[in-house]
């Protein structure tokens, strides 16, 4: 048997990654508005951006976690970082509905 430490995710983590679910799914939510039975191109072009700041931020975070939250010291002082962090991304989170209307409202007028 190896001498490997298995590390279990914590509550902060799994609430994190929760807060990530929630942001995926207003972002799937994009796509869920048809325009005369498609899907317009600013739709793909808003949920690609959306996504791709959801997907790099996650990584971000789940790979600096992972590489320094071994240290048992690292993870507890680094709480409050990781609190600013997650309600940013709340903030983000609940702002994409209204990047996507201000994208619509700014294709309708072109």
């Amino acid at each position: 048997m190896h001498n490997e430490i298995i590390k279990k995710a914590n509550w902060l983590e799994l609430l994190f990654d929760l807060i990530f679910v929630y942001a995926v799914s207003k972002a799937a939510h994009i796509l869920a508005h048809l325009h005369e039975g498609h899907i317009g191109a600013g739709q793909y072009v808003t949920f690609i951006l959306v996504m791709t700041l959801i997907w790099w931020t996650w990584t971000g975070h789940t790979l600096f976690a992972t590489r320094f939250y071994a240290d048992i010291w690292m993870a507890a002082n680094d709480r409050p970082s990781t609190f600013s962090s997650l309600f940013c991304f709340v903030g983000f989170s609940c702002s994409i509905s209204g990047i996507h209307k201000s994208i619509l409202m700014l294709s309708k007028t072109n």
